[in-house]
């Protein structure tokens, strides 16, 4: 019951990282990946970058965000104080 309370949680306060489609400035398609939240890290958005692309790999063209905090700043490896804001442009190869 313990475990269900905290991801259940976890997932309120961070919530998953989303994709959707753009464009970049001379019109390619790409990829915007948003990891923003207190649960959510740098290695969510390119995680999802990995399975938006399906394996072909993909090629950071922006990238917009705080640093990681280190797990030993928070409680439970989340990290306290301001929303934590990051999002990633990628196109897939």
């Amino acid at each position: 019951m313990i475990r269900l309370i905290v991801f259940t949680t976890l997932l309120a306060i961070g919530g998953c990282a989303t994709v959707n489609k753009t464009s970049t400035k001379d019109g390619s398609d790409a990829l915007s990946i948003d990891c923003s939240g207190q649960a959510l890290k740098w290695e969510h958005c390119y995680e999802k970058a990995t399975q938006a692309c399906a394996g072909s790999g993909y090629e950071t063209v922006g990238k917009k965000g705080r640093p990681d905090a280190d797990p030993a700043d928070g409680l439970l490896g989340i990290e306290s104080g301001t929303f934590a804001s990051r999002s990633l442009v990628v196109i897939c190869k």
